[in-house]
């Protein structure tokens, strides 16, 4: 059980997308009103089920009939599959960077490649690599080719001030468990000035109905959040930010400015643009001056009625912003 306070929502709404078969409720009054508090409860078996990653097998170009299964294992096993070989494998789902900073990652397997937020990683040519991470859910893909029974797919990492080690099976994770949201990257200094390439620290923000009690950093800071919205219907589609005191934000779609928080002579805090259906990138420029980190980017698309929060599930997060080479 876990239970979320009214300005949580963000994150109730997050855990919504990640375990759908889990019970959320939402407690008000009796006698109706604004919530009191966002609950959520999931069985073990439901928790369970999203950890590990998936796993097809394929032989000749098709699949194999009944031979799916999952990685559940710290040390990616010896390979215990179907016979007929050789035959290929691919492994699918989320690795889970616990913190911001450099990771080394090393390939124990022949014949096969590993994919980060779908950017190449690891091959049998480049067997190690060192990259900075930012914190947070990353897409990750292993496809391997096995050629007899001894076969077998392990990769290893060396997290920040750590050993290399197996990836653990605990930051592992499939199905509806996913990269979702928009990367973050935040300076101390002014975003204008800085390298967009070095910043303080990087996060994977899964929603933009966002409140924190502690900054990322200590404030005053900027912050830049980047990746792709998902639009179904076409036409023209409302934006809004809602932000607190101390803070500043502008919203771009494309390379569109729709809207600014506090609003200016130029720019309002509500704005809208004609879209097609597809991704679409979108970028929120921030500054925070003190305080907590307290905002909202809201979205009516056409025919849905008023500005709600970004579902969780639209939002994709920029690859190229989650990892880059260490240097």
């Amino acid at each position: 059980a876990a239970y979320f306070e009214p300005r949580e929502r963000g994150l109730w709404e997050t855990a919504r997308a990640f375990y759908p078969d889990a019970d959320f409720e939402t407690a008000t009054a009796p006698a109706g009103g604004d919530p009191l508090y966002y609950a959520a409860f999931a069985s073990r078996e439901a928790l369970a089920a999203r950890q590990g990653l998936a796993v097809v097998y394929e032989k000749d170009g098709a699949e194999m009939a009944g031979a799916r299964g999952a990685v559940s294992e710290s040390a990616w096993y010896g390979y215990s599959g179907p016979g007929d070989y050789p035959l290929n494998v691919s492994l699918e789902g989320a690795l889970h960077i616990p913190e911001f900073g450099e990771y080394g990652f090393f390939l124990d397997s022949p014949n096969a490649r590993v994919e980060l937020n779908g950017l190449p990683l690891l091959s049998s040519e480049n067997r190690s690599a060192y990259i900075t991470a930012a914190a947070g859910l990353h897409a990750l893909t292993i496809s391997a080719r096995i050629e007899n029974p001894d076969g077998f797919i392990r990769v290893l990492w060396t997290p920040p001030d750590g050993e290399r080690a197996p990836i653990p099976f605990a930051n592992l994770y499939k199905d509806t468990v996913r990269p979702i949201g928009l990367a973050g990257h935040f300076f101390s200094e002014d975003a204008a000035n800085a390298n967009p390439s070095a910043p303080d620290e990087a996060r994977v923000t899964p929603t933009t109905d966002l409140f924190h009690y502690d900054p990322v950093l200590p404030p005053p800071y900027a912050a830049t959040w980047e990746g792709e919205l998902t639009v179904a219907l076409p036409g023209n589609q409302r934006f809004a930010l809602e932000a607190g005191g101390g803070q500043t934000a502008a919203l771009y779609i494309g390379d569109d400015l729709i809207a600014r928080q506090p609003p200016t002579d130029e720019t309002a805090s509500e704005g809208e643009i004609n879209l097609a259906p597809g991704r679409h990138r979108i970028r929120l420029e921030y500054r925070l001056e003190g305080g907590s980190p307290n905002f909202r980017i809201l979205w009516a698309p056409p025919g849905i009625g008023g500005l709600e929060p970004i579902p969780a599930g639209a939002l994709a997060p920029a690859p190229e912003r989650m990892f880059w080479d260490a240097g």
